[in-house]
């Protein structure tokens, strides 16, 4: 199996707070689900956006394989004058992906949103947004998806079909 990433003795300092040091992993392709787990200001997110190029490093290295990876972050945010449906069109073209109708549709039936893509995103509560961010992440097809914080805006009901 090929590594999608590695991670070799990584640390983040931000001028007098070291928010990661000596961080060491790698995620293989097909691993599964792993989940990233720690208290508020351990440095999840630190490590999500250090591993997609969002932040700069202090020491060590990261190496990746960027086009297998999509991200959804905790608060996803669109062009408030594009229906769902025109998101996820978007997402491809800018990948020069096909447009594939049938595999939009069923993205937006996975995030429980295909009876509202014909709706302006500007007009879309935060739970649904937060399931669009999900549908855009996942319409590309990426050997590793990254959701940060998947259910934080999600009602109850919302995070058991999640879950399921």
């Amino acid at each position: 199996m090929n590594n999608i990433v590695e991670v070799n003795n990584l640390n983040v300092q931000f001028e007098y707070f070291e928010a990661l040091k000596d961080v060491n992993f790698h995620i293989q392709s097909g691993a599964g689900v792993i989940g990233l787990i720690g208290p508020n200001g351990a440095g999840k997110t630190t490590l999500i956006h250090s591993i997609l190029g969002q932040l700069a490093i202090t020491k060590g290295t990261i190496n990746t394989h960027r086009l297998a990876i999509a991200y959804c972050p905790d608060t996803p945010s669109f062009d408030v004058y594009l229906t769902a449906e025109e998101v996820l069109q978007q997402v491809l073209e800018l990948r020069d992906l096909p447009i594939n109708k049938v595999q939009i549709n069923q993205n937006l039936e996975q995030v429980g949103l295909l009876n509202h893509k014909k709706r302006l995103v500007g007009r879309f509560s935060r739970g649904m947004k937060q399931r669009l961010g999900i549908a855009v992440a996942n319409i590309l097809e990426p050997k590793l998806l990254i959701l940060d914080e998947p259910t934080s805006a999600l009602d109850p009901l919302d995070v058991k079909i999640f879950w399921h």
